[in-house]
């Protein structure tokens, strides 16, 4: 298998655990009621958005895309890239960790969920990413 490949599989299989689970964890809180009905948030647009399914999905999707390219650039541009990756990584993580605390009048369980749902999606990236790269050491 090709290098590219690899990484072409690496980033599908990343991408389909992580949406699976956040939608997973994002349903059960749901029916749980740790998401209220009528909850949003406003978008950089100024539209306020609603929490469902779809955008649970299309977030993950997104950063795991995106997480999934920029580990392809740092794994070709530098000689030990995923070192960078990791370290980029975390700090992108504890970024995305304030934003739960931004919507306003969320309860602290959907707080919680959300939290779960970034963790998980940057520990499911670095699992099919880093231990492949670090062979290469």
């Amino acid at each position: 298998m090709s290098a590219s490949n690899s990484f072409l599989s690496r980033a599908l299989k990343a991408s389909l655990v992580s949406v699976a689970f956040n939608a997973i964890v994002f349903q059960v809180s749901k029916m749980m009621g740790f998401f209220p009905e009528g909850m949003s948030f406003e978008t950089p647009e100024g539209h306020l958005q609603g929490f469902h399914a779809p955008l649970v999905i299309g977030a993950t999707l997104t950063f795991c895309i995106f997480g999934a390219l920029v580990f392809f650039v740092l794994d070709r541009l530098m000689e030990h890239g995923a070192p960078w990756f990791l370290g980029l990584s975390l700090i992108i993580l504890m970024t995305s960790l304030l934003t739960p605390f931004t919507i306003e009048g969320a309860p602290w369980s959907m707080i919680v969920t959300l939290e779960i749902m970034h963790i998980s999606t940057a520990m499911i990236l670095l699992y099919f990413f880093i231990p492949n790269s670090f062979k290469k050491i």
